[in-house]
């Protein structure tokens, strides 16, 4: 079974600005993040969370790899030899990377997590290193096979190293994957040039600018797939590969460039260069390429040479130096967010005393307990909800927004509401949501009350019948019957077209979670029409059902 999950990312940010939206390219407040006692560190991996990987020097010179999380780097230590580098960090803090087994040189695949650096293996041979983690906890990398052969690129799944392959030639590498599990790298073919790959149970050669030779570093859960490719002069320059189809991005007047990753709104970092001349660091967000060292202030004395990662809050791991001295592991936050222009809801709620909530020294609606409201709160809201995280304690009550002792799509759209600024912060307990009922129906004929709505499943559509009142949202819970119920995506319709949706499936014998938000103001006004059609892979013959329902206005 391949299932592929809904962008929750790319939709909610997409939607937040979904109304009217003008795009510029944000400025950016920069913070070295140290060393580890030596000169110099590199930043490699970025999560939602703004958790930042990479190595660093130690006071004997030695690199380790580093977790930077709550204002500190961490030093993850090694696998019993003398240095480590970490590459990528799932949202869970999970962290993988590659370090020195005992005395010898050789390195291994490491997963961190939970304070622990667990040794991955190899495919038979004596190296391997990890290079990506999603949050599933699926890693890719390369390793070594047996009988001295080059590096495979593999699929770390379930406690078990699959080898990819390659495009007939002798080795391959695996750099990036998403929340599908879809991989990219490069491999060699029979003629011994590397190209591109993705992996979707095979490997599909990508191609080139035109050149000899291309690597894919990174992917989104859209598909989008960035890296480096050779141009008709063999040049190297940064792609993205999308829809089958590879672009170059260009080098802003430069020669070369090169792309290390691409976040779920399809923003791409690297770097561009000279042969002449050190690497800069580029964003290149809705078709334009800008050079990042004009998106901090002047005076920071700080160039920034490469940019490796970036999140969806669009904080980006970057490499740069001070003046003309060594180069540090930086973390880049923007301090303005897109122009957007939205229409304004007004909603009415029955109101009762106000209070602002403390959970835990905690203020209502911080779901991810970092001391802000911000769109990461909006992230793990939706991720509580969809069932992709168990939420603490602290977080029950946190998340909570509407404090009706349950984390629903309300909450959801209470945060978002504060952060589009329609509600005052910082939230307060104001009371009951708004009432309105969402229905089960099993007939067409089913009739419900003034103020409810009735929500029936019609064929692969699931349709929502509102009498009176327009309708913000709806969360859904589909569940199998006598069959599976594997779900490809989930799609709105021209009805919902100013919405976004989301949802989650732990397995095809397991209920789905679903999502269905309008956070410009849209509404589905009162009538009847689909709402949202579910794709799954035995089409019709699939059953299923509508087992829970919330509407939100």
């Amino acid at each position: 079974m391949q299932r592929r999950s809904q962008l929750v990312r790319l939709a909610l940010a997409a939607a937040l600005l979904v109304a009217s939206r003008a795009w510029a390219a944000p400025t950016y407040n920069l913070l070295d993040l140290g060393t580890l006692g030596g000169s110099s560190s590199a930043a490699w991996g970025i999560n939602e969370a703004g958790q930042v990987v990479g190595a660093a020097a130690t006071a004997t010179g030695a690199q380790h790899a580093f977790l930077y999380t709550n204002g500190m780097m961490i030093d993850l230590g090694t696998l019993g030899g003398a240095s480590s580098f970490a590459y990528g960090v799932n949202r869970a803090g999970q962290v993988v990377g590659a370090a020195a087994v005992g005395a010898s040189s050789t390195s291994h695949a490491f997963l961190y997590s939970a304070g622990r650096m667990t040794d991955l293996g190899t495919l038979g041979g004596t190296s391997s290193v990890a290079q990506a983690i999603n949050a599933a906890g699926q890693i890719t990398g390369s390793a070594q096979p047996g009988g001295g052969a080059p590096l495979h690129a593999f699929l770390y799944s379930a406690g078990a190293m699959t080898d990819l392959g390659t495009l007939g030639g002798t080795a391959s590498f695996g750099y990036g994957i998403n929340g599908a599990g879809d991989v990219v790298g490069a491999a060699y073919d029979a003629a011994a040039r590397a190209h591109a790959f993705l992996y979707h149970g095979t490997l599909a050669d990508l191609g080139t600018l035109g050149g000899l030779s291309s690597s894919a570093r990174g992917i989104n859960d859209g598909g989008d797939v960035v890296g480096v490719a050779a141009d008709a002069s063999n040049t190297q320059r940064a792609f993205l590969y999308r829809g089958g189809v590879m672009q170059d991005l260009g080098a802003l007047g430069r020669t070369a460039s090169f792309a290390y990753a691409i976040n779920g709104l399809g923003d791409v970092v690297g770097w561009v260069a000279d042969e002449d001349e050190p690497a800069r660091a580029f964003l290149y967000a809705d078709g334009v390429m800008t050079d990042l060292n004009t998106l901090i202030p002047v005076e920071s004395g700080w160039t920034l040479h490469e940019a490796r990662a970036i999140n969806d809050g669009r904080q980006i791991a970057a490499v740069g130096a001070l003046l003309s001295g060594a180069d540090h592991a930086l973390l880049l936050t923007p301090l303005d967010v897109p122009t957007t222009t939205t229409t304004t809801v007004t909603t009415t709620t029955t109101s009762t005393t106000s209070t602002t909530l403390q959970c835990d020294g905690g203020v209502l609606g911080d779901c991810n307990v970092d001391g802000a409201l911000n769109l990461f709160d909006v992230l793990t809201t939706i991720d509580v909800v969809l069932g992709k995280i168990t939420p603490t304690a602290v977080q029950q009550c946190l998340c909570d927004d509407s404090c009706d002792s349950a984390i629903d799509i309300f909450d959801v759209l209470r945060e978002i509401d504060a952060l589009l600024g329609r509600i005052p912060t910082p939230l307060t307990c104001t009371g009951a949501a708004p009432p309105i009922t969402a229905k089960i129906s099993r007939t067409p004929a089913e009739t419900v009350s003034a103020g409810h709505v009735r929500v029936m499943r019609q064929g692969n559509a699931v349709v929502l019948r509102n009498r009176d009142a327009a309708v913000r949202g709806l969360e859904l819970t589909l569940a199998p019957r006598h069959s599976r119920l594997d779900i490809l995506r989930v799609r709105p319709t021209r009805r919902t077209r100013h919405f976004m949706t989301a949802f989650q499936q732990a397995s095809p014998t397991m209920p789905a979670k679903v999502l269905v938000l309008s956070l410009s103001g849209d509404a589905i006004q009162p009538g009847t029409g689909p709402v949202v059609l579910v794709d799954t892979r035995g089409g019709g013959r699939v059953r299923w059902t509508v087992t829970q329902a919330l509407a939100a206005r």
